[in-house]
């Protein structure tokens, strides 16, 4: 995988483990804004550091999916917690 590409995809699984976490936390699965505006200010904070801070490679593709897997782990959990607090409010 190539160097830009790799560091892009890095930092889409980093901010995406980050706002499944703040969404399922926060519980702001009905915020589609705020969501977006997270992985927004997540994924730019992400390469900015990569390029400027982190030195080259310090990320691997293993990262990067970990990273993809808990994200979907969130993602599993928050629709779980999402439905049981629907059916608690009927």
């Amino acid at each position: 995988m190539q160097p830009l590409l790799l560091s892009l995809f890095v930092s889409f699984s980093f901010a995406f483990l980050l706002t499944s976490m703040f969404a399922f936390r926060l519980r702001l699965w009905d915020r589609p804004f705020h969501l977006a505006a997270y992985f927004a200010t997540f994924m730019s904070l992400e390469v900015i550091a990569q390029h400027y801070f982190l030195p080259p490679g310090v990320f691997g593709i293993e990262i990067a999916l970990l990273c993809l897997v808990l994200a979907f782990v969130f993602v599993g959990v928050t629709a779980i917690a999402r439905r049981m607090e629907s059916r608690a409010d009927q």
